[in-house]
């Protein structure tokens, strides 16, 4: 269980868990600092994001910091832009880890 009571976090979230006064995860919370500037300011190239559908529900395995940077961002704008997010689906196979998954061609791209 992470700090929101379950075992992961909303995008809408990661900002208030890594400001939290006892998170120690300094580096992930300049990085999420630093892409929300980005997206702001438009210098936000790389929009992609990689979710795998899993017996829980789609969770985010690459592009966390960048979704919530862009969640955030977006709210705080003066003009809603719709953006096109580039997104990879996996389709996970029960009982393999990610990475194993991958490295055995376990993983189907839907």
């Amino acid at each position: 269980m992470h700090e929101t009571g379950r075992a992961t976090y909303l995008v809408g979230e990661v900002r208030a868990v890594l400001a939290r006064p006892d998170c120690t995860d300094v580096e992930s919370r300049t990085a999420l600092a630093g892409l929300i500037e980005a997206v702001r300011s438009g210098e936000l190239i790389d929009r992609t994001l990689t979710a795998a559908l899993t017996d829980g529900g789609a969770v985010l395995v690459d592009g966390n910091k960048r979704a919530a940077a862009m969640y955030e961002a977006a709210g705080t704008m003066p003009i809603r832009i719709p953006m096109r997010l580039p997104i990879y689906l996996l389709e996970a196979t029960a009982g393999v880890l990610a990475l194993e998954g991958l490295l055995a061609g376990s993983i189907n791209y839907v």
